[in-house]
């Protein structure tokens, strides 16, 4: 169902799947920031817990914590971008290039459809600037078609994660991708 599936690890939610994805992103680059869209839920661990219902109308790439707790050494790793906009998305990967990691994408956040105008973009800058591309299908994964939003909309991440839908109901999760990136994650 997923091309690009090579290897997997199962994780116990897809909240610790995308915190393992972004830490493999780490590994696999050798750079520290990661970019979420404004509006995005990936779980709840520190890394990506920013900007998911933000009210101080910080200017982008800026993150707002979504709780207090979360170290400022964090705070500084993460990047902020607006969900389907092509233009303004790129120009923050493209300024980031140097330390950005990954990029994470919900590509059905809050139902909202992505075009696919960003969807080509997104991928094109995100391999121009050797920047991992997640795809964040814990919720579109096998539903919105066999091979979950990557299928349905023709796009080819780097890794994705995967929940809810393999375990019928219960707690489970994974992350899959090439050999390559995920051989980074055997000790």
């Amino acid at each position: 169902a997923i091309p690009h599936a090579e290897k997997i690890k199962y994780t116990g939610t897809g909240s610790e799947a995308t915190f393992v994805a972004l830490r493999l992103a780490r590994v696999y680059t050798g750079k520290n920031k990661i970019l979420k869209f404004e509006g995005a839920f990936h779980g709840t661990n520190d890394y990506i817990s920013f900007s998911t219902n933000p009210t101080l109308n910080l200017p982008f790439p800026t993150p707002e914590p979504d709780t207090g707790g979360i170290p400022k050494g964090v705070e500084d790793t993460v990047l902020i971008a607006p969900y389907n906009d092509p233009d303004q998305t790129c120009q923050i990967i493209r300024e980031h290039r140097d330390d950005l990691a990954a990029v994470i994408l919900d590509p059905h956040m809050r139902h909202i459809s992505p075009t696919q105008e960003f969807l080509n973009a997104l991928r094109e800058c995100t391999s121009e600037c050797e920047v991992l591309l997640i795809l964040d299908e814990v919720v579109t994964g096998f539903r919105l078609a066999w091979g979950g939003a990557q299928e349905y909309y023709g796009i080819d991440p780097d890794l994705t994660t995967l929940g809810k839908a393999l375990g019928g109901g219960v707690s489970i999760g994974c992350l899959v991708g090439s050999d390559e990136i995920m051989s980074k994650l055997d000790p």
